[in-house]
């Protein structure tokens, strides 16, 4: 099975269960790009594709790869495997390349799903590997009636415009990707 027909096949039933619009406030840049988005759900990943237009790597937890089901396909969209209990150098290698190849690189800064999430932690990866790459970030923001995805339920993607990171301080370039999101 190949990535463009794991996005066309799983695409279609992931469309008819789980609509969305996207509305566009801002373009996709040509080349590489980190597109940066809130977390809602597991399906996140088709719904970002589907904005984009691309077909991004994402950054995922290492665990994915712990069920023969979810590696395998993991592994044909090229889920790059994270370690979250730190900094995980083989993960911020693969990512690197992604972007240094001219490619997308799909990330979640809340590292989680939101509503897992309610201490409101944000890593600073997505604002350091957009610096070390001269990477523009793409800004996404999902949301749903009640930030939740349900079947038959609409989901709207909203995509922003690109962001430079500018410094090395990503504490603060993090902050700055995240009030882009959420103000979309």
């Amino acid at each position: 099975m190949t990535k463009q027909f794991f996005y066309k096949f799983f695409g279609a039933i992931v469309k008819f269960l789980f609509p969305y619009k996207v509305e566009y406030k801002g373009n996709i840049p040509e080349g590489n790009i980190v597109i940066c988005a809130n977390h809602i759900s597991y399906i996140d990943f088709f719904f970002v594709r589907a904005a984009v237009g691309k077909d991004p790597s994402f950054m995922g937890k290492k665990e994915i790869y712990n069920s023969k089901i979810l590696g395998y396909f993991a592994k044909i969209i090229n889920i790059i495997p994270v370690n979250r209990e730190g900094n995980d150098v083989n993960a911020i290698k693969m990512s690197l390349k992604v972007l240094k190849d001219g490619g997308a690189l799909g990330i979640f800064p809340e590292g989680t799903r939101k509503h897992k999430n309610p201490d409101g932690k944000v890593h600073n990866g997505a604002a350091m590997l957009a610096f070390k790459t001269n990477s523009p970030i793409v800004p996404i923001k999902l949301s749903t009636k009640n930030d939740k995805v349900f079947i038959f339920k609409k989901t709207t993607i909203t995509v922003g415009e690109p962001i430079l990171v500018q410094t090395k301080d990503y504490e603060e370039e993090t902050k700055k990707i995240m009030e882009a999101i959420y103000s979309l």
